[in-house]
């Protein structure tokens, strides 16, 4: 019997195998299995280069895995690729000498992908240790031509690099590379975690996205090189510093008030520190997102951003109403932002707020009740006269939630419920990720249902029995 799969067109089945197989939630290997399923798949897969360019390898990197990458860099053709590389081992000691992942094995996989340098689309790599990121910088410095890359990431996954006077290692390896040989034309996305080049002669030119995380504050750039930087890159719409900037001088802060870094089409930004924010202009922001990474580094250390949310507040009344252009960091046309394990109190929260008429999207992740108690409405009144209590955030519509206290949510989305000044909330969810979510049929899990709140994540059950 012929099945109706059959008799569908060959071009209409590689249309749909293609769909799947670039499906980011689809397993990397599809494709190969799509091959195996019938003599008429088979010949429809190896006739569709398309199918073949998503090539994800993970550690530990075998020999059925290389000799896969060869047959869909065969296959592929002059297809544009998209190459993952995860190199994490999860059984690492954190001992540097010790991976099971060395340069010596990062050479050889290298030198298969290098002679399709032309075709790389997208690049990830991600590491435990310097070394293998190393081997990628040493083996590309030179190349001045890859004309289809749009994005690079590479990811040396240790945060803790990050900490307050620890420098970078090993410190035989330290030297900067450069970051490709010459302008990528068509790069538009960088992602460095852990990862420093040499800034002087960077090829960070022409990029819509730029992201810096977690470094060794002795390898970053000088803000004279962050400048340059930014400079060739006019179109830059999001800038993510997450740990340590560019290196400031602090004993020459009169010098760096001298330099101006004005980006004019940015509109997502995350920060480090008020010395570097008081050197920058974002006239066009319209997201922002507050991290604390201190806690992520020593959970046991958390400090006070009041210092923070105090000069943004501060920027925004010194600044004249009437022209924005004025003023480096307009909080009036944010319509979205995050924060990441802020911690402060109440009225440097509130007063915060009050510069976010325009504010749509609010992201609350790991931080205290305060910062939603600054968004209860203010001279409450009973439901028969709502519309005389103001709130501060008027134009709210979606909140999202991630570890933080269940009862402070349902007291924020219960109390502006009946607020007339307050547009209603579209969607508010609040996920259980280090907390357990609460159980069905409790009064908690009752209450957020009924409030309307979207509980996402993994019950306590399910945390226990997985311990």
């Amino acid at each position: 019997m012929t099945s109706p799969t059959d008799r569908l067109p060959n071009e209409l089945l590689s249309y749909i195998f293609l769909l799947i197989a670039h499906d980011p939630t689809e397993a990397p290997l599809f494709s190969s299995t799509l091959s195996h399923v019938s003599s008429q798949w088979r010949e429809i897969a190896l006739a569709t280069g398309g199918l073949w360019t998503r090539i994800v390898m993970t550690f530990p990197i075998t020999a059925q895995q290389i000799s896969c990458c060869r047959a869909y860099l065969s296959r592929s053709g002059v297809y544009p690729l998209d190459i993952l590389l995860d190199l994490r081992d999860p059984a690492w000691d954190w001992e540097e000498e010790s991976h099971n992942f060395r340069w010596q094995d990062m050479e050889p996989l290298l030198r298969t992908f290098l002679d399709h340098v032309g075709r790389w689309k997208r690049i990830e790599v991600l590491t435990d240790t310097w070394a293998p990121i190393f081997t990628f910088l040493w083996y590309t410095r030179q190349i001045d031509s890859a004309p289809m890359l749009q994005a690079i990431s590479l990811s040396r996954c240790n945060a803790y690099f990050a900490s307050r006077g620890q420098a970078f290692q090993p410190t035989a390896l330290r030297q900067p590379i450069r970051l490709f040989g010459g302008a990528l034309e068509s790069l538009r996305t960088v992602s460095l975690v852990g990862v420093h080049v040499d800034w002087a002669q960077s090829s960070l030119r022409n990029l819509s996205s730029l992201e810096l995380k977690y470094h060794a504050s002795d390898v970053m750039p000088t803000l004279e090189q962050f400048r340059d930087i930014l400079t060739s890159c006019p179109g830059l719409l999001r800038l993510s510093i997450i740990g340590w900037g560019p290196i400031l001088d602090e004993q020459a802060r009169d010098k760096n008030r001298g330099i101006s870094i004005r980006v004019p089409l940015l509109q997502q930004f995350s920060e480090y520190a008020i010395h570097f924010l008081s050197l920058l202009e974002f006239p066009s922001l319209v997201g922002l997102c507050l991290e604390d990474v201190s806690k992520t580094i020593n959970p046991l250390e958390q400090l006070d951003s009041t210092p923070v949310l105090e000069w943004f507040a501060r920027t925004n009344e010194s600044s004249p109403s009437s022209s924005s252009s004025l003023n480096p960091f307009p909080l009036e046309h944010i319509r979205s932002i995050e924060f990441h394990g802020v911690l402060s109190n109440e009225n440097i929260f509130a007063h915060f707020l009050q510069q976010l008429p325009a504010l749509k999207q609010l992201g609350c992740y790991d931080i205290s009740d305060d910062a939603l108690r600054a968004l209860l409405p203010q001279n409450a009144q009973p439901p028969h006269r709502s519309g005389q209590a103001l709130c501060l955030c008027p134009s709210l519509t979606e909140l999202y939630f991630q570890d933080v206290n269940p009862e402070a949510v349902i007291n924020l989305v219960a109390s502006r419920a009946y607020v007339g000044s307050a547009a209603p909330f579209r969607k508010v969810t609040l996920e259980c990720v280090r907390i357990p979510k609460p159980l069905p049929g409790s009064a908690v899990q009752l209450r957020l249902a009924n409030t309307g709140i979207d509980v996402i994540g993994s019950s306590q059950e399910s945390l226990v029995s997985s311990e």
